[in-house]
């Protein structure tokens, strides 16, 4: 019970400094933003426009004389806390994977396992992981499906962005629907008029989506630690 206890704490020690790290850097760009915003006075931009009205705002402003400081708001606004997150989400979904790989690795010790997760063919770490913790244990996986199918969103879209950026082929229809039924993103369609291509481009536009991520990834491990204990 004391080791049961001891993981559940390494567990929420690992999420609970995620997220502190993406508090701080969220609230210093906010707090940059804020103070951009209350020295532009020259353009009516306050805190009742949403981001992509204040990005419309900006790009009104290109040709003018205030393009340099707009520049400067576009950065803070919207190109940096979306570079942010998008390093974040990749930086969440590796720990939710290595410390999935940890978690068959120890089940692997307590049953007296030769056989390994590393064994087990393909390069899908979360596919194996999963089929690994069905093999060696009683574990039913439909019990935690809601944490687990939202994880394996945010992977896909992570892979997108480090294979094709913040642009989706229209085809992906799973990953389109992910994006337009998520209000942490901000969407414009497109076409490649040379490639007859439909796209959708976007941007993440605040923390919700990993928020989330974080929260089911911490739920989805604290569940699997009965099976640790239990199977």
């Amino acid at each position: 019970m004391i080791r049961k206890e001891f993981d559940i704490s390494l567990y929420h020690i690992i999420f609970e400094d995620l997220r502190k790290y993406q508090n701080l850097i969220e609230t210093f760009l906010n707090t940059q933003k804020k103070e951009l915003e209350a020295n532009i006075n020259e353009v009516n931009i306050n805190d009742k426009m949403n981001d992509s009205e204040k990005y419309e705002k900006y790009l009104d402003l290109i040709s003018t004389e205030s393009y340099h400081k707009f520049e400067k708001y576009h950065d803070i606004a919207r190109l940096f806390p979306h570079n942010f997150r998008v390093s974040f989400l990749t930086q969440v979904i590796s720990v939710i994977e290595r410390e999935l790989k940890r978690l068959c690795n120890d089940l692997a010790t307590i049953k007296n396992q030769t056989f390994k997760v590393t064994d087990l063919k393909g390069n899908n770490d979360f596919v194996k992981c999963k089929d690994y913790l069905k093999k060696i244990t009683n574990i039913d996986f439909n019990s935690v499906n809601a944490e687990w199918e939202y994880i394996l969103q945010c992977k896909s879209l992570r892979n997108n962005l480090v294979h094709s950026g913040n642009i989706i082929k229209m085809d992906d229809k799973k990953l389109v629907n992910f994006i337009k039924n998520n209000d942490s993103f901000d969407c414009e369609y497109e076409e490649f008029i040379d490639k007859k291509q439909d796209i959708v481009t976007f941007v993440i536009v605040n923390s919700k989506l990993i928020d989330k991520l974080i929260n089911k990834s911490q739920k989805l491990f604290e569940n699997l630690l009965n099976l640790k204990y239990n199977s």
